[in-house]
């Protein structure tokens, strides 16, 4: 008799420990609107859009040259022997060449140029998430933007926390 008693007490504290440490405290943020009312975030897109400018500015001499080049070789073209209107042509395709490859690599440098702007960002939103979860003994934070569905009444909202903690009103 004592041992079953023994038994069922060391069976009731490891149920109850297990029980314990089966709450742990799960919150969320949204990081689209932290990142977003930071005022860095701000300064970060005036410059994007000054380099953005810049490259757009640079396709369109491109696109006048080609526009430039393209109406008058429809005016001389009937006066062209047929080598003169070969390198026309290729003097074209050339140019247009050079404006879809100018388009591609701008596309590209400003995706670049975006990432560059915004890791110090993410890297002080991500610094914030970290020091508030350790303050408020959280044990998991997840990003609303980066899951499909969260029951709101099983996590605590610390977007507000995490904003305070950045300085954000």
């Amino acid at each position: 008799m004592k041992t079953s008693l023994k038994f069922l007490l060391v069976a009731a504290f490891l149920f109850a420990g297990a029980s314990v440490s089966a709450q742990q405290k799960i919150g969320h943020i949204n990081s689209a609107e932290i990142v977003s009312a930071m005022p860095e975030t701000a300064e970060a897109e005036k410059s994007l859009q000054a380099f953005s400018a810049e490259l757009q500015a640079q396709q369109n001499l491109l696109y006048n040259e080609l526009t430039t080049k393209g109406n008058d070789y429809q005016k001389k073209v009937s006066n062209y022997s047929e080598a003169m209107r070969l390198q026309a042509e290729k003097e074209l395709m050339d140019i247009q060449e050079r404006l879809q490859q100018f388009t591609a690599g701008a596309q590209a440098d400003i995706s670049k140029k975006e990432q560059e702007l915004m890791a110090p960002l993410i890297t002080k939103l991500n610094e914030a998430v970290e020091a508030v979860s350790k303050e408020s003994s959280f044990s998991y934070i997840f990003d609303i933007q980066q899951i499909m569905y969260a029951d709101p009444s099983s996590s605590v909202d610390i977007t507000p926390l995490v904003k305070t903690k950045l300085g954000i009103k």
